[in-house]
């Protein structure tokens, strides 16, 4: 504009006299400086950018509120059965934040705008707990037994052996154990070590009858008749043991010649049993042998007129009648 202001100036000094109506005057034409559009290309550059980190701030914060209604279960559901409630979350739009409130958590409403994913909160899982179970010797031997029963009928005898042995160390009370141990020991011919664990059964239980016995048959077996006889004599006649005893005992004594002995076992055993053929039998012999010839044919004749006998008893006893019949 100063360079217009100036060429006015001018041209009035140099035609001042002209009139200037009739001065044609040319219009002075100008040409602006062109307007770079960088500054205009940098500021929509700038919106851009400043837009965009709006937005992405904006879905930041509406995805934090939408995370906030909902209640998640944490472990895994218990064994029965539960029914979830399956329910997307809708998305929520851009919302001017004059109008955004924090939803309450509604799990039995299902007509609320946004839906909330409702899951069951899990049990506590349950803890391990290592309590101590206090096992009995008597439980411990009785598995033992059993071990060794089992043992015994495989054949593995000496498996059952030991496990017998084990089972009367934690119970020595458990008189089966023993007579089985001593039994098998008697099979095998450990005829001590049968003899051994019955005499310990005795100490400990004097009153088990049963193990005199078996000690006697142990004893018998090793040829010592009469430690035998007087392991027998030691279990009372009241005892359930005593047919047992007499009937070891009248043969024992009629090996060892003990014929008054027989005799005494022969009477106790037709106490209980008078028709007894081979009772009567052996008491005829052992008067015979005592030289009680009269007592002993009438012995002999009570056993023939008894079935039971053999056909070599038989023949044996009519052959000795007529030998008696004959020194009459």
């Amino acid at each position: 504009m100063s360079v217009i202001n100036c060429m006015l100036k001018d041209l009035d000094k140099r035609q001042q006299s002209h009139d200037l109506e009739n001065l044609n005057v040319a219009p002075v034409q100008y040409q602006a400086k062109p307007v770079s559009k960088l500054p205009w290309i940098l500021l929509a550059i700038v919106s851009v950018l400043l837009l965009y980190g709006i937005a992405n701030s904006w879905q930041a914060w509406s995805n934090s509120q939408v995370e906030q209604v909902k209640v998640v279960a944490v472990g895994r559901p218990s064994s029965s059965n539960l029914n979830l409630v399956d329910s997307d979350v809708k998305p929520v739009g851009p919302l001017a934040a004059e109008n955004i409130t924090k939803p309450a958590i509604q799990p039995d409403t299902a007509t609320k705008s946004t839906s909330v994913l409702v899951t069951p909160v899990a049990p506590k899982p349950s803890s391990m707990a290592v309590t101590e179970v206090h096992v009995s010797n008597e439980q411990l031997a009785l598995r033992r037994y059993r071990l060794a029963t089992e043992a015994e009928n495989r054949g593995l005898l000496s498996d059952a052996i030991v496990y017998y042995g084990e089972a009367l160390a934690l119970t020595p009370v458990m008189h089966k154990a023993r007579r089985k141990l001593a039994a098998l020991y008697y099979g095998k011919g450990r005829l001590d070590s049968a003899s051994n664990i019955l005499i310990k059964g005795m100490a400990l239980f004097p009153e088990e009858y049963a193990y005199l016995f078996l000690l006697a048959r142990v004893q018998q077996a090793s040829g010592d008749i009469q430690l035998a006889m007087s392991s027998l004599e030691q279990i009372p006649d009241e005892s359930l043991l005593a047919k047992q005893k007499w009937t070891m005992q009248s043969s024992l004594a009629q090996k060892s010649e003990n014929y008054q002995l027989a005799e005494e076992s022969y009477r106790k055993l037709l106490r209980i049993e008078a028709g007894q053929a081979r009772w009567w039998m052996g008491l005829g012999y052992a008067l015979d042998s005592q030289l009680e010839y009269d007592s002993a044919k009438q012995a002999y004749r009570q056993a023939l007129s008894v079935d039971g006998l053999s056909k070599q008893a038989n023949a044996y006893i009519e052959n000795r009648l007529v030998q008696l019949g004959e020194s009459e």
